[in-house]
């Protein structure tokens, strides 16, 4: 394997990868995937991790946010579905919010929101929203 156009570790999130089930080709270097959540961080900002680093190098980003929801009942499932993800670390839920901690470095925002939308809640919108994508 020539080590300037593959690589076997995961650059998301520093796992080795050993099939290459999840691949994709940036800058005509081969990267390979734990994950179809892995790849799918690496595709929304390639350059994030695109660069040569050393896997003990990797460190948490932790975030934490605080999602309005508009509609929806399924808390319990939705909270379920999260914690599946990874990358949260915690999830508490209130009548109409979502308090979610989770390491930016192996989960986006936008990939919770998405599994959120899933499990069958709105988030709001408005202001909130535009907080969301900031």
């Amino acid at each position: 394997m020539n080590a300037r156009t593959q690589t076997q570790r995961d650059p998301v999130c520093g796992m080795t990868v050993s099939d290459g089930a999840h691949t994709t080709v940036y800058h005509g270097v081969t990267f390979h995937f734990c994950s179809a959540q892995c790849l799918a961080h690496f595709l929304e900002a390639p350059a994030l991790f695109a660069g040569a680093v050393r896997g003990e190098d990797i460190r948490a980003m932790p975030k934490r946010r605080l999602l309005r929801i508009a509609t929806g009942a399924a808390l319990d499932e939705t909270c379920r579905r999260l914690q599946a993800m990874m990358g949260v670390s915690a999830i508490r839920a209130e009548a109409d919010r979502l308090h979610i901690d989770y390491d930016l470095r192996r989960v986006s925002l936008s990939q919770i929101e998405a599994e959120i939308q899933a499990a069958g809640i709105v988030l709001k919108g408005g202001l909130h929203a535009l907080r969301r994508s900031l």
